[in-house]
């Protein structure tokens, strides 16, 4: 598990307090195409991108933060920053979904925001926090008890208090006394995907667990192409694992386990044979045909749209 590897570093910051909103991911991907660093420079450094972006120096860094996060870029040890290979499929002129019209895009903005533990906070909430309803307060106090417990070096009360607004307003939308909605919180990408929802309690919040009608299936085994790579080498993953390991499809997307055995037992039509369902002597598992090689995952991938 990634946040108890001993080197492990935490991040409670970068985002700048702004959650990710509607097209910064595109914008960023047009932005890194014709501005492509080189010599270890920076673009999003650069007087342009304020420019370009039309906002403010404090949201450019957010702007940067969320497409490293979310996989659109990729930085390397010199601060070089090009596009990623899956961006380039999703985001360019002729790619599948440029302008976030398919909600797979968001699930999967999701997916690599809450499965990057460089994003601690959002890593911890969908990974590692068990509780169904729960207070800002409570997730910033049980937050804290685990970065004591990690023994990590502890952010400042008021640094881990934006991190965790931060998160929250990632996927929630604020009203207004009149009950309409708040057009900042309409720009939080994330908020369709209805993850967090408020709670009957006054100032509760609940973590949405059940189906995603809105997922689809070929997402969802992508994702779990993703998980058993790093999880595992074995030709086989159980049911339990891919419902409640870190880093699993069902842990992620907050699926119930009788939705997800639906989505596996389909396994073998969807992946065209590569997985399989199994319910041999009663244990519950997907048996995979096929490595889980970067061929494997395009393949898998060009199916998603």
């Amino acid at each position: 598990m990634k946040l108890y590897d001993t080197k492990f570093k935490p991040s409670f910051s970068g985002h700048e307090t702004f959650p990710l909103r509607h097209g910064w991911l595109k914008k960023a991907y047009d932005f890194i195409e014709k501005n492509e660093s080189t010599e270890g420079k920076n673009p999003f450094a650069d007087e342009q991108a304020i420019a370009f972006f039309g906002v403010g120096k404090n949201m450019v860094i957010s702007i940067r933060h969320w497409a490293q996060v979310a996989g659109i870029t990729e930085e390397g040890k010199n601060q070089d920053i090009t596009t990623s290979e899956i961006a380039d499929a999703i985001l360019s002129q002729s790619g599948s979904d440029p302008y976030f019209e398919n909600p797979n895009s968001v699930w999967l903005t999701h997916f690599n925001v809450a499965s990057n533990p460089s994003c601690t906070s959002w890593y911890w909430l969908f990974n590692h926090f068990n509780e169904i309803e729960f207070s800002r307060e409570t997730i910033q106090s049980s937050l804290k008890k685990f970065i004591d417990e990690r023994g990590w070096k502890a952010p400042s009360d008021s640094t881990l208090k934006r991190d965790v607004d931060c998160l929250i307003r990632f996927y929630t939308t604020s009203k207004n006394k009149d009950g309409s909605v708040q057009e900042d919180s309409m720009d939080s990408l994330c908020s369709e995907l209805l993850l967090v929802q408020k709670s009957e309690a006054k100032n509760q919040l609940r973590l949405n667990r059940g189906e995603k009608h809105t997922l689809g299936d070929q997402l969802f085994f992508y994702c779990l192409a993703l998980f058993w790579a790093q999880h595992s080498s074995s030709d086989s993953v159980s049911l339990e694992a891919i419902c409640f390991e870190p880093g699993s499809p069902g842990r992620i997307f907050l699926l119930d386990e009788e939705s997800i055995i639906t989505r596996l037992m389909n396994a073998s039509k969807i992946t065209d044979g590569a997985f399989n369902w199994s319910e041999t002597a009663g244990l519950k598992q997907i048996i995979k045909n096929v490595e889980i090689d970067q061929a494997f995952l395009r393949n898998l991938f060009s199916k998603i749209y």
